[in-house]
């Protein structure tokens, strides 16, 4: 689980000198890192996060608790989420002898281990900055290629602008699955709907 898991988000997520400081150890296991998720009182839901991160120049600091991290025990480091402010969450790696850490080992009925986690003020590196990101990409229409004066007028967008930076919705379709790298996604009104039809007017499933 450590290896596999977290190892692999860690790999993702992480800088260059971040990588290079933690996984050639956990590839020869003598380091280990564990996923901690989720929080006491959550019922393994790892929506809910009420660790809080505060900033401090270049350092982040962490306060509240984590409950049940799987291979968590003894381990070197954990991966946790915690609550950058009201919008965004954060991805940090904090290690296991940073001041103000405390870990509690539990032994779980299938025998493995598992550890909770006590956090105050305690410093953190942060991977990912879970600021919301944006998409945004014209496509040329294919069916109906010039758009009316109605659509322009109600867009603001020319025949100059889909002639000038439109580009096919083939390719629109594959930067937006790479934007949303499998992500579960929501429309307004019935924009899925149009979506949903251009996928299969260009006969395309995913890549």
């Amino acid at each position: 689980a450590c290896a596999v898991l977290a190892g692999g988000l860690l790999a993702e997520s992480a800088s260059t000198t971040v990588a290079a400081a933690w996984l050639p150890d956990l590839g020869k296991g003598t380091r280990r890192i564990a996923f901690a998720p989720f929080e006491p009182g959550a019922r393994h839901d790892a929506r809910v996060v009420a660790t809080s991160a505060r900033r401090d120049g270049a350092i982040w600091h962490l306060d509240g608790a984590k409950a049940l991290a799987l291979g968590g025990a003894g381990a070197d480091a954990w991966l946790l989420l915690a609550r950058c402010d009201a919008e965004r969450l954060g991805l940090f790696l904090v290690e296991a002898n940073t001041p103000g850490v405390q870990q509690q080992a539990h032994a779980l009925y299938d025998g493995r281990q598992a550890a909770s986690l006590q956090l105050q003020g305690a410093a953190a590196q942060l991977l990912v900055d879970g600021t919301p990101a944006e998409m945004e990409v014209l496509v040329r229409p294919r069916l109906n290629p010039v758009l009316s004066d109605y659509l322009v007028k109600l867009t603001g967008i020319t025949n100059e602008d889909v002639a000038a930076h439109g580009v096919d919705f083939v390719e629109a379709y594959r930067a937006f699955l790479k934007f949303t790298d499998g992500c579960t996604t929501m429309a307004f009104g019935t924009d899925d709907l149009i979506f949903v039809d251009n996928i299969r007017l260009y006969g395309l499933h995913g890549f």
